[in-house]
């Protein structure tokens, strides 16, 4: 089961929405694609050949004067400017869609280049975990327990996030590592206050929750530590046995996506299995 402090950022569809239900209004919100479709570049493109038909009236058979030529060539354009409009249009999506094929292209690399660097180093000492003596798997496990939070930190949408590896130590959440953003965690999340008792039966229940603004009078804040107004956590567990919670957190407002909890529920099902070789 999953957690949230609200179900989705606000969005302005969803702020359109809740406007027109509080003023009462019955019918739901048109689709925008009527909105767009009549705008007012539209309508004077619309009104630009009928504009060159009546200046055309005020052109006589007979030879006509430098004033009526010029009129003529203002119809001219007039008529011509509709095709050129369109033209230039399709263009202008066509150069859009290639600009944002290139961008994804290049987000993918660079996605990929970064996964690569985060990740390689959690993969080579989960395979010396397996092979390492039991005098090694304390250090080992420290350093996994960094890279995990490393590499959470690097993944993070938010320029200044910071990621927090919680080990679970009875009722209580302790920081075992952190990275991102230099500022310290809280020391200790107990139990016994509403935010104590909801990150511990987060971790108990398996879940992720993700708080757009911690703001917001329905979130529920963890009290992580530190200045931050949006924040994630995903459980740490393998199996029935539980380690502990992976939090990232961010000073501005609905910064993280959710792109950033599915990759912190990844990064927290990896760290939780390599816990597991202890």
């Amino acid at each position: 089961m999953e957690v949230r402090g609200r179900p989705q950022p606000e969005t302005a569809d969803y702020r359109e929405v809740a406007e027109l239900k509080a003023a009462g209004a019955a019918d739901p919100v048109g689709p925008r694609v009527e909105k767009e479709f009549l705008t007012w570049r539209r309508v004077i493109e619309w009104c630009l050949i009928p504009l060159a038909f009546i200046l055309l009236r005020f052109v006589p058979q007979r030879p006509i004067t430098l004033a009526q030529w010029l009129l003529l060539s203002v119809a001219a354009v007039l008529f011509a400017s509709p095709v050129v409009l369109s033209s230039y249009r399709e263009y202008a999506k066509g150069q859009a869609a290639r600009s944002a094929e290139e961008l994804a292209v290049e987000y993918r690399l660079r996605l990929g280049l970064t996964l690569g660097e985060a990740m390689t180093p959690m993969g080579d000492l989960l395979g010396r975990l397996v092979g390492g003596r039991r005098e090694e798997r304390a250090v080992l496990l420290g350093q996994l327990r960094q890279r995990g939070v490393d590499a959470t930190a690097t993944l993070a949408t938010p320029e200044r996030a910071r990621a927090v590896f919680f080990v679970l130590d009875g009722r209580k959440l302790r920081p075992a590592a952190w990275a991102g953003r230099p500022e310290p965690p809280r020391g200790e999340i107990a139990g016994g206050d509403p935010a104590g008792d909801a990150a511990y039966h987060l971790v108990e229940r398996h879940d992720r929750v993700l708080v757009p603004d911690t703001r917001d009078p329905e979130a529920v804040d963890f009290g992580l530590g530190g200045a931050y107004r949006t924040y994630l956590c995903v459980a740490v567990y393998a199996g029935s046995k539980n380690f502990g919670m992976l939090s990232v957190d961010a000073p501005e407002a609905e910064s993280l996506e959710e792109s950033d909890l599915d990759i912190t529920t990844a990064l927290a099902q990896t760290l939780g299995a390599g816990l597991a070789m202890a």
